[in-house]
Protein backbone atom coordinates (compact mmCIF):
# COMPACT_ATOMS: atom_id res chain seq x y z
CA UNK A 1 0.00 0.00 0.00
CA UNK A 2 0.94 3.67 -0.77
CA UNK A 3 2.12 5.28 2.28
CA UNK A 4 0.04 8.02 4.24
CA UNK A 5 1.97 10.89 1.98
CA UNK A 6 1.55 9.07 -1.43
CA UNK A 7 -2.46 8.43 -0.17
CA UNK A 8 -2.73 12.03 0.44
CA UNK A 9 -1.14 13.32 -2.82
CA UNK A 10 -2.42 10.30 -5.13
CA UNK A 11 1.23 9.99 -5.93
CA UNK A 12 3.14 6.39 -6.38
CA UNK A 13 6.29 7.20 -4.17
CA UNK A 14 5.30 10.75 -2.90
CA UNK A 15 7.24 10.55 0.01
CA UNK A 16 10.63 12.14 -0.76
CA UNK A 17 12.80 10.22 1.25
CA UNK A 18 11.46 7.30 -0.72
CA UNK A 19 14.19 6.02 -3.15
CA UNK A 20 11.92 4.35 -6.06
CA UNK A 21 12.28 7.40 -8.49
CA UNK A 22 15.80 7.49 -7.80
CA UNK A 23 16.35 3.52 -8.56
CA UNK A 24 13.87 3.64 -11.19
CA UNK A 25 15.44 6.02 -13.15
CA UNK A 26 19.03 4.50 -12.36
CA UNK A 27 18.19 1.25 -13.56
CA UNK A 28 16.46 2.61 -16.65
CA UNK A 29 19.19 5.42 -17.43
CA UNK A 30 16.78 8.25 -17.17
CA UNK A 31 18.69 10.58 -15.20
CA UNK A 32 17.20 12.80 -12.74
CA UNK A 33 13.97 12.37 -11.95
CA UNK A 34 11.50 15.18 -13.06
CA UNK A 35 9.78 17.00 -9.91
CA UNK A 36 6.49 17.24 -12.25
CA UNK A 37 4.68 13.11 -11.07
CA UNK A 38 3.23 13.61 -14.82
CA UNK A 39 6.57 13.36 -16.23
CA UNK A 40 7.69 10.62 -14.51
CA UNK A 41 4.39 8.71 -15.11
CA UNK A 42 5.64 9.23 -18.70
CA UNK A 43 8.71 8.27 -18.38
CA UNK A 44 8.18 4.50 -17.16
CA UNK A 45 5.26 4.48 -19.51
CA UNK A 46 7.87 5.11 -22.41
CA UNK A 47 10.14 2.24 -21.04
CA UNK A 48 7.39 -0.31 -20.70
CA UNK A 49 6.69 -0.18 -17.24
CA UNK A 50 3.24 -0.05 -14.84
CA UNK A 51 3.21 0.60 -11.17
CA UNK A 52 0.09 -1.06 -9.04
CA UNK A 53 -0.51 -1.94 -5.80
CA UNK A 54 -0.51 -5.32 -4.67
CA UNK A 55 -3.75 -4.68 -2.45
CA UNK A 56 -6.60 -2.93 -3.12
CA UNK A 57 -7.74 -2.34 0.91
CA UNK A 58 -6.03 -3.27 3.93
CA UNK A 59 -5.95 -2.06 7.56
CA UNK A 60 -2.78 -0.26 9.34
CA UNK A 61 -1.64 1.85 11.49
CA UNK A 62 0.57 4.51 9.74
CA UNK A 63 2.59 3.63 6.70
CA UNK A 64 4.44 0.43 7.86
CA UNK A 65 3.97 -2.91 6.07
CA UNK A 66 4.53 -4.13 9.17
CA UNK A 67 1.07 -3.00 10.80
CA UNK A 68 -1.03 -4.27 7.46
CA UNK A 69 -4.01 -6.51 8.54
CA UNK A 70 -7.43 -7.24 6.81
CA UNK A 71 -5.63 -7.36 3.42
CA UNK A 72 -7.68 -7.74 0.25
CA UNK A 73 -5.50 -8.05 -3.02
CA UNK A 74 -6.16 -6.11 -6.60
CA UNK A 75 -7.45 -8.52 -9.42
CA UNK A 76 -4.18 -8.60 -10.52
CA UNK A 77 -4.80 -12.41 -12.20
CA UNK A 78 -7.04 -10.65 -14.62
CA UNK A 79 -4.75 -7.52 -15.42
CA UNK A 80 -2.45 -10.51 -16.05
CA UNK A 81 -4.67 -12.14 -18.39
CA UNK A 82 -5.77 -9.21 -20.34
CA UNK A 83 -2.01 -8.24 -21.12
CA UNK A 84 -0.40 -11.24 -21.60
CA UNK A 85 2.83 -9.79 -22.45
CA UNK A 86 3.48 -8.94 -19.60
CA UNK A 87 6.39 -11.44 -18.26
CA UNK A 88 7.86 -10.33 -15.03
CA UNK A 89 6.38 -8.62 -11.58
CA UNK A 90 9.01 -6.85 -9.69
CA UNK A 91 8.08 -6.52 -6.12
CA UNK A 92 9.26 -3.70 -4.09
CA UNK A 93 9.94 -5.26 -1.03
CA UNK A 94 9.08 -8.89 0.60
CA UNK A 95 5.79 -7.97 2.01
CA UNK A 96 4.16 -6.89 -1.15
CA UNK A 97 5.24 -9.95 -2.84
CA UNK A 98 4.34 -11.93 0.39
CA UNK A 99 1.16 -11.27 -0.69
CA UNK A 100 0.98 -11.57 -3.74
CA UNK A 101 2.36 -14.62 -3.96
CA UNK A 102 -0.72 -16.01 -0.95
CA UNK A 103 -3.37 -14.05 -2.49
CA UNK A 104 -3.03 -14.13 -6.35
CA UNK A 105 -2.60 -16.74 -9.05
CA UNK A 106 0.08 -16.38 -11.64
CA UNK A 107 0.16 -17.62 -14.92
CA UNK A 108 2.84 -19.82 -14.62
CA UNK A 109 4.92 -17.79 -17.43
CA UNK A 110 5.29 -14.41 -15.39
CA UNK A 111 8.50 -14.56 -13.50
CA UNK A 112 8.35 -12.66 -9.94
CA UNK A 113 11.35 -9.93 -8.67
CA UNK A 114 11.88 -9.68 -5.51
CA UNK A 115 13.33 -6.07 -4.53
CA UNK A 116 14.64 -4.67 -1.54
CA UNK A 117 12.37 -2.10 -0.57
CA UNK A 118 12.61 1.76 -1.81
CA UNK A 119 11.92 3.10 1.71
CA UNK A 120 14.06 5.03 3.95
CA UNK A 121 13.01 2.44 6.61
CA UNK A 122 14.59 -0.01 4.97
CA UNK A 123 18.18 2.03 6.00
CA UNK A 124 19.58 -2.05 6.60
CA UNK A 125 20.17 -2.00 2.78
CA UNK A 126 23.09 0.42 1.45
CA UNK A 127 22.30 2.05 -1.54
CA UNK A 128 24.48 0.53 -3.91
CA UNK A 129 22.96 -2.70 -3.13
CA UNK A 130 19.52 -1.62 -3.79
CA UNK A 131 20.35 -0.51 -6.99
CA UNK A 132 22.20 -3.66 -8.09
CA UNK A 133 19.43 -5.78 -7.81
CA UNK A 134 17.04 -2.85 -8.88
CA UNK A 135 18.95 -3.62 -11.96
CA UNK A 136 16.97 -6.72 -12.56
CA UNK A 137 14.43 -4.47 -14.19
CA UNK A 138 16.92 -3.32 -16.98
CA UNK A 139 17.88 -7.39 -18.07
CA UNK A 140 14.28 -7.96 -17.90
CA UNK A 141 13.20 -5.42 -19.85
CA UNK A 142 16.02 -6.17 -22.38
CA UNK A 143 15.07 -9.61 -22.44
CA UNK A 144 11.88 -8.36 -24.29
Amino acid sequence: MPSDISIEKKQYYANPQNHFWTLIYSVLGGGIPPSAYEGRIAFLLSKGVALWDVLEYCERKGSSDASITKVRPNDLSSLLASYPSIRFAFFNGKKAQEIFSMKVALPEEIELGPLPSSSAANAGTPMREKLERWMAIRAALETR
